[in-house]
């Protein structure tokens, strides 16, 4: 009698997780809002809705990046930019990079799964070694260093289940599905670098359909 009890209390607990969770896919909208961690995040429930917020957010549709001046509430005031770990506007997570002077940038989560996925370009300086050449004899008589910035594109993943973020390349990736996902680590690792780059992108894709995860339904519609 004790052991079909449990087996009835199994199934409902089972049954009411099913109706309050759904399933998070490549393109699963969020709850629109300003997340303050990412727990909240993760359990798609915004600390404030844009509702309470009179701030405007520009998105740069090409690149999904936004750079954002500030967040000002209505009851409360100016919220610190070192307490927002992101945001959800018209479903799309973006997830802070950095800040500047002026302004917080941050960036949309492209893909949604079990890993995450994103991507940003990043200005990097570097000193480079230039020489002046004498036009007579070709020789350089003048060598010196200048500063050269160059625009690096950035590749991440997120670990929907634990919030780290890793560089997305093919060593860390096949490091995080070792054990989850034998085939695909093996076929993966059977590859020359050269194509295992070229594939980890839709290989990702294929990790997050194989590996479900899940997250809060949603209490609004953001379709």
């Amino acid at each position: 009698m004790r052991y079909l009890f449990f087996i009835c209390t199994f199934l409902s607990f089972s049954i009411l997780r099913a109706q309050d969770s759904v399933l998070v896919s490549k393109n699963f909208k969020f709850e629109d809002g300003i997340y303050l961690n990412f727990k909240a995040f993760q359990d798609n429930s915004p600390n404030y809705k844009w509702d309470d917020v009179v701030s405007q957010v520009f998105i740069n549709g090409e690149s999904f990046i936004s750079k954002t001046e500030e967040f000002v509430l209505k009851a409360v005031g100016k919220i610190p930019f070192s307490e927002i770990w992101g945001f959800s506007y018209n479903g799309i997570p973006y997830i802070r990079l950095r800040n500047e002077e002026a302004f917080a940038t941050f960036t949309a989560l492209r893909v949604r799964g079990k890993l995450c996925y994103f991507t940003y370009e990043e200005d990097v300086s570097e000193w480079v070694e230039i020489s002046a050449y004498n036009p007579v004899n070709g020789r350089p008589f003048r060598t010196g260093k200048v500063k050269n910035i160059r625009e690096v594109k950035r590749e991440k993943m997120l670990f929907f289940e634990t919030g780290e973020i890793q560089d997305f390349n093919p060593v860390n990736f096949l490091l995080a599905i070792k054990n989850i996902d034998p085939p695909l680590w093996e076929a993966l690792s059977a590859l020359r670098e050269e194509e295992a780059q070229a594939k980890l992108f839709k290989s990702l894709l294929i990790f997050d359909d194989r590996h479900e995860v899940y997250t809060i339904k949603p209490t609004t519609s953001n379709e």
